[in-house]
């Protein structure tokens, strides 16, 4: 980590804790951002799909057939998004001013906090909320 990495979660932890957040949900606020984010950059990738009946999410990879094609083959991967969206509902259970904003493009930050009652947070989560990165 170097000096600016520093200052940015210094300071996303300075606002956390005006907004009534302690430094042990900073922190796991930051590890479920980083996490939805890493399963947005895979899905983006066409690395993990999901199954549409069941939900289950896979993992795709090609492997070069001795013929000369391609095979296309998948298993079955542990839902880390979805034990992410659940812990980051347990903390703000904890802060019932707080809502989230899950933004699925991998170019930016996941997670936004926003309060709690906002309509149309699709058009104003990133100059309202908190950027959890």
């Amino acid at each position: 980590m170097n000096r600016k990495d520093a200052m940015r979660i210094n300071q996303q932890a300075n606002q956390l804790a005006k907004a009534g957040f302690t430094w042990d949900e900073t922190e796991k606020l930051r590890l479920i951002s980083k996490t939805l984010h890493a399963w947005c950059e895979r899905e983006c990738n066409g690395e993990i799909e999901r199954d549409g009946i069941a939900d289950k999410p896979y993992h795709f990879y090609d492997v070069h057939k001795n013929n000369g094609g391609w095979e296309r083959r998948s298993y079955p991967v542990p839902d880390r998004e979805k034990g992410a969206l659940r812990r980051l509902k347990a903390i703000l259970a904890l802060h019932p001013g707080w809502d989230y904003y899950y933004q699925t493009d991998p170019r930016g930050a996941a997670l936004y906090l926003v309060p709690a009652g906002l309509k149309n947070v699709e058009s104003c989560y990133s100059s309202i909320g908190i950027c959890i990165y």
